[in-house]
């Protein structure tokens, strides 16, 4: 059984680095040890994250909140 990931990051509003193209390359190494889920809803991070053995943050969120 594969092991939980969690992907952040965001596809839009992003001034320099989109998630896009990026999100498929990350699976891609790491696909044979983990199931990863891929998401740009940061509020993930205030929920239970118990079951999650890598979060790998890939935000590029200057100057928002």
């Amino acid at each position: 059984m594969k092991m939980k990931a969690l992907l952040l990051g965001d596809y839009s509003l992003t001034p320099y680095h989109s998630l896009t193209g990026v999100d498929e390359k990350i699976d891609n190494i790491l696909k044979e040890f983990f199931d990863i889920s891929v998401t740009d809803d940061y509020s993930l991070l205030s929920n239970e994250l118990e079951d999650i053995k890598l979060i790998i943050c890939y935000a590029d969120r200057w100057n928002r909140d």
